[in-house]
């Protein structure tokens, strides 16, 4: 790396980048697992959220295609922008990711003001074991859509920043000249 690509580059940027990417490319590749797997036995994961009783027979067929189709797009989605890899793109994927997660805590929080009458598993795939309490599920989302989003914004904020000193731009104090 010659001398200005390093100033425009510092090493802690390059390791948040390089984080960034392979936490992209870990949820990315989580989402598609998920969304695949439920499509494996739809069926199943729609008898699933019907178990839940927050939704009817209906809308809970909906529900199940929705979100295997969202996650699977979501999975595909992350893994092309991390192909193209553009500025600040990598970091659009943890935001997606956060604001899925996020989606998984609203509906777990319905789940702990209604909780299904018997103990009945998430419908995450391999991971999920029937469960009374949906406390810890709805904690488990929320706490990671925050700090997928946390983590690209300061990503993002991360890279303007060292974008702004490397032309000079960022300089907080002017001197002028007499």
């Amino acid at each position: 790396m010659n001398g200005s690509a390093a100033m425009k580059h510092p090493v802690k940027l390059v390791v948040l980048e390089r984080g960034l990417v392979l936490i992209a490319l870990a949820v990315s590749l989580i989402s598609l697992y998920a969304g695949l797997e439920k499509w494996s036995d739809i069926e199943h994961f729609r008898a699933t959220i019907v178990s839940h009783r927050l939704l009817s027979g209906a809308a809970a067929e909906a529900a199940a295609v929705a979100m295997a189709s969202v996650e699977v797009g979501v999975g595909v989605f992350g893994l092309g922008l991390i192909l193209m890899r553009g500025p600040g793109v990598t970091a659009l994927v943890p935001v997606l990711d956060s604001a899925l997660f996020a989606g998984f805590a609203a509906y777990a929080a319905g789940l702990v003001v209604q909780p299904p009458p018997e103990p009945t598993s998430c419908g995450c795939g391999m991971w999920s074991a029937p469960m009374a309490d949906w406390a810890d599920t709805l904690t488990r989302n929320a706490i990671t859509s925050a700090a997928l989003g946390a983590g690209a914004m300061l990503a993002i904020w991360s890279k303007r920043r060292a974008d702004r000193h490397a032309d000079g731009s960022g300089c907080s104090i002017t001197v002028a000249a007499r």
